[in-house]
């Protein structure tokens, strides 16, 4: 018998090396890590409160927060006005009688780097129980004088026979913040019509 023939056995490729990894350079671990920027004095701390129409700016961003309170302390409000955020209101009179005329104050808090404050920054509507409605709006080329780093506003009303409750609706671009704030007046009433005897 014929020898069987021997199987023919092809080479093999050795697979090629891999790919040297280069060093990673320490040059970059080796130099320090940047400090933080210090804030000081000079510059403005960023700060927001939500208020009660949304995020708003609830005080003067101003790092300098203790100095500008004790500049708006020193301006006296009335014991029957009302404060919210950075808005104060009251009527004067104080307690306005059915059908008086009166006037509605709106006391703006500002910060310490406003120094002047054009009266069409404050904007919004009156809006009276009896359906009364003024509208809040000045004149961009009108400023406001300032004291103590406050700047205020006088809304004429005409009087009513019914209204009791005034709620103002306030904002401003300039401390981006929006109230609303509630003056209630008590309701009148008639006195009795005297009976003289005969």
């Amino acid at each position: 018998p014929e020898p069987e023939p021997e199987p023919v056995v092809e080479p093999v490729e050795a697979a090629a090396p891999p790919p040297a990894i280069e060093p990673i350079a320490a040059a970059a671990s080796e130099q320090p890590a940047e400090a933080p920027a210090e804030v000081t004095g000079d510059q403005p701390a960023e700060s927001s409160t939500a208020s009660a129409e949304g995020t708003q700016a609830d005080a003067p961003a101003d790092s300098r927060g203790a100095d500008v309170a004790a500049e708006h302390a020193k301006v006296p409000t009335p014991p029957h006005a009302v404060t919210s955020g950075n808005f104060t209101a009251w009527t004067e009179p104080p307690l306005p009688l059915p059908g008086q005329p009166y006037r509605i104050v709106i006391m703006v808090r500002l910060p310490l780097r406003v120094k002047e404050y054009p009266s069409d920054d404050l904007t919004g509507v009156v809006v009276g129980s009896d359906g009364y409605r003024k509208i809040i709006r000045g004149s961009p080329y009108e400023m406001l004088p300032i004291d103590h780093h406050t700047a205020r506003i006088e809304i004429p009303v005409v009087g009513s026979e019914r209204g009791y409750k005034d709620t103002i609706m306030v904002q401003s671009k300039i401390l981006r913040e929006r109230r609303n704030l509630e003056l209630t007046y008590p309701r009148f009433q008639k006195l009795p019509v005297p009976v003289f005897g005969s």
